[in-house]
């Protein structure tokens, strides 16, 4: 009787018959190694952008006090911080500086307040987008969000503690990670991964 070339196919490789009948199983397993590849690089840039948004939240909440309720501290911080220079056209230009900004706050407080909230708000809007797309990078969700994250995080001055502009270097490292092929598509298969079709 003949030998069937089928069985060889398969006495060659004991394994083949396994690894055949379960090809689904492969394919997720790859697409694991992928999204876990994706949030072992997104994890700490992104975590880093919500505790900046966080700290810019903070910034603005406290900068919100003299800026839109009590702008007479901000005269009176400026005078402070004029007098503590040494006599000269630096003191002179701080002292005129304050007096400027008092006389603005006589004449016109109404414009005054709403010039500050406008600021006051791009700035909080600002950390606002950088926690939610820093959250979207941590979960891969949304990389468009992720991307408007990092972005905003580049822009001087806007995110965090704005005066030292914190946010740039963090979203400067974000946007470099987010831009890493392998990241690209850790976004790309973590969705199917989450939502398997087999589910529905």
């Amino acid at each position: 009787m003949a030998r069937d070339p089928h069985d060889d196919y398969y006495h060659d490789d004991p394994d083949r018959a396994e690894r055949e009948r379960r090809p689904d199983d492969n394919r997720g397993d790859h697409t694991e190694r992928i999204v876990t590849t994706a949030r072992g690089a997104v994890a700490f840039p992104a975590l880093l952008l919500v505790l900046n948004g966080f700290l810019g939240l903070a910034f603005v909440a406290i900068l919100s006090v003299p800026l839109l309720f009590q702008p007479e501290m901000m005269v009176k911080a400026m005078r402070d911080m004029a007098a503590q220079r040494p006599p000269g056209p630096d003191r002179q230009e701080a002292e005129q500086e304050a007096d400027q900004l008092e006389q603005q706050i006589q004449q016109n407080p109404v414009a005054l307040r709403t010039e500050a909230a406008i600021y006051v708000g791009i700035l909080a809007f600002a950390n606002l987008l950088a926690i939610v797309g820093g959250l979207s990078m941590r979960a891969l969700g949304s990389y468009q969000l992720s991307l408007a994250g990092a972005i905003v995080s580049l822009v001087p001055m806007l995110t965090g503690f704005s005066c030292c502009c914190t946010g740039v270097p963090l979203g400067l490292w974000a946007l470099i990670v987010l831009l890493n092929p392998a990241v690209k598509a850790g976004f790309t298969t973590s969705r199917g991964f989450a939502y398997p079709s087999d589910r529905y």
